[in-house]
């Protein structure tokens, strides 16, 4: 109960701070509306339902106290191996640019991860409360990124980081966005209420959110579906990559609003528990008013959760139409975006056979076998994890008819990949190549996410029938299943070895140093900046979104966006064909200033050529590390002396 509670509450604070921020703006007086009508809301629920089903519901969904913990070696072990993880964590946390965390950490900290898994699952086997370490293992492994990225991993965090300082600012942000404020405003409350900066808030706001709420909600549905073994089970959930988690993006948030969905409707399948209900309306809205790819599907799940509630006589009829619904509205919804980002081209669908492609897990080699014998089990199952994920969904399915699991998992698992089949055939030309299909992608990731009832059924048994063997066979199952745990962990961060290139780099110190040498040097000057997208993150974090330009009837961002756009292609032919003047002459010209900069980092492939040729035509230049980040400076050849 106290679990709905939480949910309810935060989900009527995204909503309803995304009613304030449309309306008026999210300062002071707009975050102190919102909590009062988030308070008022919930006031009205618990006095309606929750206080009526604390005393019915509680007993028959028992959850042991999270900090009730027995201590003793095996707790004290325990301990140890996680303080050894966190230690290697903090010791080697970096500000340089890498692209994985693999690289800084040593090898054997993923032996001290491996022992941690098996501790725990002894302690999992025994008889005292499970939940905090299953937490705190889930914690770890989210975190690693957190940790070791001392400046911050990936792009987009830089970007909501920068909206975020500007909200605090101003209120809002122009122009008012109709997704992301169902996250922002959450964090806006953490970064009052807690004594902690915004930065810290949000690096931290998804991993810990998502390694507290996925057990604790596990952990009461496989409890009301009388599944024993639950902690087990969750812990064994981890063999599945977890990379959305790993960073605060509001994408991220709704997931985690969708999976909770999800876990929450089997508690609400089983005991019919009106709290619960409740949970997944109000998680279905907060996750719409979050990032509306999962929203939608999320939306459609609650309605169809509520019609089977109210029994109504025209339920299947309404069902229908939301299945339906669910396969044409995502790729109906981009098919208009693209034509409304691009007017005057021929946006149209294409035959699915002509454009669409299996996802790469079902073409990649299934064996690899050039590398070492760890490094070849890892990309056996990364080239196979597709085949698992239906192995066990399909195991799943079997078993769910003894638990009474309803199809409509399935059903909209099988809807959202039509989806994606159909998203899949568009052209998003708005969007540079290598981010095309990342829309489509989405649209598969959820419908893998309604495929979680039935791989938790099936982990559930095989926990069940392993802890029935005998100990050397029960030994055995567990240390293969700590291998794949591990095996998840690598898998689920950025990866540079001989099968994979994750190739993005970090924001370093150095992108740091760089852009604020261009602050200072240009002055009062406008200018422009030709850089890669982790020195525009670089420039986000510390000057926020301090300059536009108007052009050609948009507003250009002096550094590049790599979303598309003119700036960003400059650049790219500044990297890929050659650096030359009259590159840099059409950004000044563009944005109408008369300084530019070319930034180039020393990990970019062809550095040397590149360099080289720069100098050529640049006015000057400037070398910050051993060449590790180099600034070619341009004046427009009208005003240079």
């Amino acid at each position: 109960m106290i679990l709905y509670k939480f949910l309810t509450f935060i989900s009527l604070i995204s909503i309803w701070g995304f009613c304030v921020y449309q309306i008026y703006a999210l300062n002071t007086p707009g975050l102190l509306i919102t909590l009062i009508l988030s308070i008022s809301t919930y006031n009205v629920l618990e006095k309606k339902y929750f206080t009526k089903l604390l005393a019915k519901k509680i007993t028959k969904n028992k959850l042991i106290p999270l900090l009730n913990i027995k201590f003793n070696l095996l707790t004290l072990v325990f301990v140890i191996l996680l303080f050894a993880c966190l230690v290697n964590l903090f010791t080697y946390t970096t500000t340089k640019s890498i692209i994985t965390p693999w690289e800084v950490l040593p090898s054997y900290f993923f032996v001290f991860y491996f022992l941690l898994l098996l501790v725990s699952i002894l302690i999992l086997l025994s008889k005292q409360n499970k939940s905090v370490f299953v937490v705190l293992i889930y914690a770890l492994s989210f975190l690693v990124s957190v940790i070791v990225y001392k400046i911050g991993y990936g792009f987009d965090p830089f970007v909501h980081q920068a909206t975020l300082d500007l909200i605090i600012k101003n209120g809002f942000a122009e122009p008012k966005s109709l997704y992301y404020i169902g996250e922002y405003v959450l964090e806006l409350f953490a970064f009052n209420f807690l004594p902690i900066s915004l930065i810290w808030v949000n690096k931290l706001f998804i991993p810990l959110l998502a390694a507290i709420l996925l057990p604790l909600a596990t952990i009461r549905a496989l409890t009301a579906l009388n599944l024993k073994n639950s902690a087990l089970t969750i812990l064994l959930l981890l063999i599945l990559p977890y990379s959305f988690f790993i960073v605060t993006t509001p994408q991220a948030l709704a997931y985690l609003y969708l999976l909770l969905i999800i876990i929450i409707s089997l508690d609400y399948n089983a005991t019919k528990d009106k709290a619960a209900l409740i949970a997944i309306n109000l998680l279905a809205l907060a996750s719409f008013v979050t990032q509306p790819i999962a929203g939608i599907p999320a939306i459609l799940f609650a309605v169809i959760t509520s019609i089977q509630a109210t029994k109504l006589k025209k339920s299947k009829t309404l069902n229908y139409i939301i299945y339906t619904s669910l396969v044409f509205l995502l790729p109906l919804i981009f098919y208009f975006l693209n034509l409304n980002l691009n007017p005057v081209a021929n946006v149209s669908y294409n035959s699915i056979f002509n454009t669409f492609n299996f996802p790469s897990f079902f073409t990649d080699p299934t064996i690899p076998a050039k590398e070492g014998i760890i490094l070849n089990f890892i990309y056996l199952i990364k080239n196979n994890f597709a085949f698992i994920v239906i192995i066990l969904a399909l195991f799943g399915f079997f078993f769910a008819k003894k638990i009474n699991l309803t199809r409509q998992y399935f059903y909209f698992s099988l809807g959202l990949f039509t989806s994606y089949l159909l998203t899949s055939s568009l052209n998003f030309s708005f969007l540079i190549d290598y981010e095309q299909k990342d829309f489509a992608n989405r649209i598969l990731y959820i419908s893998s996410f309604f495929l979680l009832p039935y791989i938790l059924v099936t982990l559930n048994w095989i926990a069940k029938k392993t802890i029935n063997q005998n100990t050397f066979i029960k030994t055995s199952i567990l240390t293969f299943f700590a291998i794949l745990i591990t095996t998840s962990l690598y898998l689920s961060y950025p990866r540079h070895d001989n099968y994979f290139n994750s190739r993005g780099y970090s924001t370093g110190e150095l992108d740091i140093e760089a852009v604020s040498w261009i602050n200072t040097d240009a002055g009062d000057t406008n200018y422009v900046v030709l850089a890669n997208q982790q020195v525009s993150a670089a420039s986000l974090r510390e000057y926020g979104f301090a300059k536009y330009y108007k052009a050609n009837n948009e507003q250009i961002f002096y550094y590049p966006i790599p979303t598309g756009g003119t700036i960003y292609q400059l650049y790219l032919d500044m990297v890929y064909l050659r650096p030359e003047y009259t590159t840099i002459e059409k950004a000044l010209d563009l944005v109408g200033v008369d300084t530019g900069y070319f930034v180039l980092n020393k990990y970019w492939w062809a550095f040397d050529k590149i360099r080289d040729e720069a100098k050529l035509e640049a006015d000057s230049f400037k070398v910050f590390g051993n060449e590790d980040v180099i600034i070619f400076k341009y004046k427009k050849k009208s005003t240079n002396n």
